[in-house]
């Protein structure tokens, strides 16, 4: 039974993104680059390691995620690498993003060097994609 798990994501881990609207998902289903960007005024987007855990754990996080005004769609999985070739289409800072570990709650990872200890995290799976700065609050 796994105990811990690594901090360092690889490039060709995959990970998933709880989808919460359908305008981020294109007709043939495949998420929209939209879908990788932070909410307005926020500089990161939640993403669960999926190598780690099933289906059914994953979509249980996502469904406790709490958003005003948005319902659960549903996920998107896909790799770290994939993320970064999306995202390198943007035109601005945007595209210059890390995919970092982190587990949740926070206020409970005092030791960021080596692994994450499961049983000390509600959610040992969580990490964030990081932007350089927040999202701006206006749509272009």
């Amino acid at each position: 039974m796994v105990t811990s798990i690594s901090r360092e994501i690889d490039s060709d881990e995959c990970v998933v993104r709880g989808i919460f609207h359908s305008l981020h998902v294109r007709s043939d289903g495949k998420i929209k680059r939209e879908a990788l960007l932070p909410p307005p005024g926020s500089g990161d987007v939640s993403l669960i390691r999926s190598q780690w855990i099933g289906a059914t754990e994953i979509k249980g996080l996502i469904k406790r995620i709490s958003i005003p005004n948005q319902i659960y769609f549903g996920v998107a999985l896909v790799s770290v690498n994939k993320i970064k070739e999306r995202v390198s289409l943007f035109e601005n800072s945007y595209k210059n993003i890390h995919i970092i570990a982190t587990p949740l709650p926070r206020e409970k990872d005092t030791n960021t060097e080596g692994n994450i200890i499961l049983k000390d995290f509600d959610n040992p799976y969580h990490a964030d994609m990081c932007y350089p700065e927040p999202y701006p609050n206006v749509v272009a």
